[in-house]
C-alpha cells in the first residue's frame, strides 16, 4: 500500500508540475511588448519601427485616428535582411482596424505608409507581440509534456494497484450471502 501511495503522489506532483510548466510557457509566448508608430496626414505620411530579433510570428495590431477617417494605411513588415515577410492594409480607420497577423517569418521591423494626400489626421499604428528564445520555450513544452504523461502514467499505475490490492486482500466471504446464488435450485 505504500508503494502504491507513492506512486499517487508522485504522479499527483508530476502532473502538476507539467501543467504549471505549460502556463509558464503559455506566459512567454504571450503578446507583450508593444511598439508605435504616428503619423501626421498629410505632412508625415510614413514611419518605422524597429522590433528586433526574436519577434514571434503571430502579432495583434489596432489602427486609430483621429481627424479624417479614410486614411489608406499600408503596414509592411521586413525581416532581417531587409525582405518583406507580409503586412496589412487599412482604407478607413474604424472599418476593420484591428486584429491578428500570422507572418511566414519572424519580422525585424515594420514600414506604415499612407498614400492619402487629402487626410487630415492623426493615425497611431499600435502593435502587440512577444519577443522569446525559441529554444527555450520547445525545451519547456517538452519537459511540460513529459512530465505530464509520466505524472499521469504513475498516477493511473498507483491508483490500479491501490485498488487491486484493496479488493484483493478483502475476504471473499465479506458482504456475500452464504445462501446459494438466485434462481439456482435448493
Amino acid at each position: 500500500m505504500r508503494r502504491d501511495k507513492l506512486l499517487i503522489f508522485s504522479g499527483l506532483f508530476l502532473f502538476s508540475a507539467g501543467f504549471l510548466l505549460s502556463l509558464f510557457v503559455s506566459y512567454l509566448v504571450l503578446p507583450r511588448e508593444k511598439a508605435v508608430i504616428t503619423l501626421q496626414l498629410p505632412g508625415s505620411p510614413a514611419g518605422e519601427v524597429l522590433l528586433g530579433e526574436g519577434v514571434a510570428e503571430k502579432l495583434y495590431f489596432n489602427v486609430s485616428a483621429r481627424g479624417d477617417r479614410h486614411i489608406q494605411l499600408r503596414a509592411t513588415f521586413f525581416n532581417e535582411r531587409g525582405e518583406p515577410v507580409g503586412g496589412f492594409y487599412v482604407e478607413y480607420s474604424g472599418v476593420n482596424s484591428s486584429g491578428w497577423l500570422v507572418l511566414p517569418e519572424s519580422p525585424y521591423s515594420v514600414q506604415a505608409v499612407s498614400s492619402c494626400t487629402a487626410c487630415r489626421s492623426t493615425v497611431e499604428v499600435t502593435l502587440y507581440y512577444s519577443r522569446f528564445n525559441r529554444g527555450e520555450v520547445n525545451a519547456l513544452s517538452l519537459a511540460s509534456a513529459a512530465a505530464s504523461l509520466l505524472g499521469m502514467s504513475l498516477l493511473a499505475g498507483g491508483l490500479y494497484s491501490y485498488v487491486v490490492r484493496k479488493y484483493a486482500a478483502r475476504p471473499r466471504g465479506e458482504g456475500e450471502s452464504a445462501s446459494s446464488p438466485e434462481g439456482s435450485p435448493s
